[in-house]
């Protein structure tokens, strides 16, 4: 009996031993964060019973901020609370808070932000406010973490914000390595992640994918984002290697030609791939765009460098083949695998041998494209290894800039981690000086589809059904407007009136027309031959039918002649 007690009191040491709980906190905003912690209700000491273990959190960090003790100087039926005041550089706050309260052998704990309700349990909860001048979203969980204490995680999540689309001169390239390598390699969660990656692409007319390696949950992946790229190159590849290259590019419009090249050199397990060079040539409203996606060779030995210098070889012997006219944009995107931060010499041979420019970056820009400091997915050192470049031997934008894009996600198949790559993601908005020939900007005219117009009744009621008719040509309430800069399609005969697709998110939702304002049911996208409400591209404009007064609505996209819309007179 005597060892059994002895055991017992030895068990009850250990587990107090471990009683502590620890609290983190993500920062996914672009600015330093400052922390200050309170202790109420009943006294603790700190130093003693609870310890703030940082003051601050960096732009996209994640740091352990607090442990707090959960059983020595805990009384009975006392109440603690502590209080975390997060401050942003201009001035906007969040608060997190916990609270505990003695038990007559450990502590009971809560947690929440000061706007929310307590809770006590291990679900994922979050309260919206501004911060930074963004709407936000702060969410919280407790996990498990040891037998006597969960540790509770915290994120400040800003709404992610989405370049708008422009007319004919103005492209909006996304370069993204989204670490999808093949099953039982290292890449993690690749189903979730590329789930959480196709919810944010929105605004953007070409993106080039890299390490896309994984064949059916790439199948998957491109199939889930086809509403808003219905245009889609193949991956590139090689007969007889053992894994396709990786890349690919998709695009809002249509890809007139595409075309692709291998590398004939590599170095260890890089050659397992077939990496080389995509190249679509894309139509967007008339204009020409060339867009050739890569991802070279890996590493930074000099072996490794000397291989990626024949690439680059390579691939500008490759762009020089397409015989691209001197007037047309020529875009190079992707992981082109050279750090600029530390090896700055690598990065001005590989410009020289492209004959290309670095768009420019804007101030705001975070530093690296991969860095283990503030990515759940890599611990190496800050890289810059992700580039969009425009070929000095092609027509040159008049303006562009770009910027790193840092996707995170807050839902709960990927909280914590937060991450949706062991890359961050290359964006650039390039405007030219080109014709603006987009046939749907500028002047009113009819919207066909099926040989038929979209009409609507001759007044300016709101909520008014819009619909097909045949063609009649003076009809006024039969010609529509498209703005870009809004996304407004007006009508004629009601200049103040707009097409709505009402509050419906799904197949079957009518479409109207409003009074115009600025809300997201009234915003449209043209993405090719569809038209697309700005809030959820995975629809179209569709038809319901073609005989005179058939309903218009919203569908999922499917090719049909019922969703391609054209411009008539």
């Amino acid at each position: 009996m005597k060892k059994i007690i002895t055991s017992i009191f030895t068990l009850l040491v250990s587990l107090n031993t471990m009683a502590e709980s620890y609290i983190y906190l993500t920062n996914n905003t672009d600015q330093p964060l400052d922390l200050r912690i309170e202790q109420s209700g009943s006294s603790l000491t700190k130093g003693e019973h609870w310890w703030q273990l940082a003051d601050s959190v960096p732009p996209y960090g994640t740091v352990r901020f607090l442990e707090t003790n959960r059983d020595t100087g805990i009384k009975w039926g006392k109440t603690y609370y502590y209080d975390t005041y997060v401050t942003a550089p201009d001035g906007s706050e969040v608060i997190l808070q916990q609270k505990l309260k003695g038990t007559w052998n450990f502590s009971d704990i809560w947690h929440g932000v000061k706007q929310s309700p307590w809770y006590d349990d291990r679900g994922l909860y979050s309260e919206r406010q501004s911060f930074v001048g963004k709407s936000s979203t702060v969410a919280f969980r407790a996990e498990y973490a040891r037998v006597n204490g969960d540790d509770i995680y915290y994120v400040i999540h800003p709404d992610p914000e989405y370049p708008q689309q422009g007319p004919s001169n103005e492209l909006n390239v996304l370069a993204y390595n989204v670490w999808a390598l093949l099953p039982g390699l290292v890449s993690k969660d690749v189903t979730d992640r590329l789930t959480e990656i196709s919810k944010r692409l929105e605004g953007f007319d070409v993106v080039v994918f890299s390490e896309l390696f994984e064949n059916s949950r790439r199948e998957d992946f491109l199939d889930r984002i086809r509403g808003q790229f219905p245009y889609q190159t193949r991956v590139v590849d090689r007969s007889g290697s053992v894994e396709d290259g990786g890349v690919l590019i998709v695009s809002r419009w249509p890809i007139e030609h595409e075309a692709q090249t291998t590398f004939s050199s590599c170095d260890a397990d890089d050659c397992m791939a077939a990496k080389g060079v995509m190249y679509a040539r894309i139509n967007k409203n008339g204009q020409k765009y060339h867009v050739f996606g890569s991802h070279t060779q890996a590493w930074t030995a000099p072996e490794n460098q000397a291989t990626r210098a024949h690439q680059f070889a390579e691939m500008k012997s490759f762009i020089d083949q397409q015989g691209i006219a001197a007037e047309e944009p020529v875009i190079i995107a992707g992981d082109l695998n050279v750090d600029k931060a530390h090896f700055p010499s690598e990065y001005q041979a590989m410009l020289s041998t492209l004959n290309a420019s670095e768009v420019a970056q804007t101030a705001d820009s975070y530093a690296y494209t991969a860095d283990g400091n503030v990515n759940a997915w890599t611990d190496g050192r800050p890289e810059f290894l992700d580039y969009v470049l425009t070929s000095n031997a092609h027509l040159q934008p008049v303006n562009g800039t770009s910027k790193v894009r840092v996707p995170r996600s807050i839902a709960a198949n990927v909280f914590t981690d937060y991450d949706l790559s062991d890359h961050f993601a290359i964006e650039a908005q390039l405007t030219f000086d080109t014709e603006i020939n987009d046939s749907n900007t500028n002047q009113y005219r009819e919207l066909k589809v099926a040989g038929v117009c979209m009409d609507t009744s001759n007044n300016s009621a709101n909520g008014n059904n819009v619909f097909v008719h045949s063609c009649w040509q003076p009809a006024t309430w039969q010609k529509w407007l498209y703005e870009t800069s809004t996304g407004f399609i007006r009508n004629q005969a009601n200049p103040h009136m707009c097409l709505d697709a009402t509050n419906g998110n799904s197949a079957g939702t009518s479409v109207k027309v409003w009074a115009c304002e600025d809300h997201i049911n009234l915003k449209w996208d043209f993405v090719g031959e569809t038209i697309r409400p700005r809030k959820n591209h995975d629809l179209v404009l569709d038809a319901f039918g073609t005989h005179d007064g058939a309903d218009l609505g919203l569908w999922t996209y499917h090719g049909g002649v019922n969703q391609q819309w054209s411009w008539g007179q």
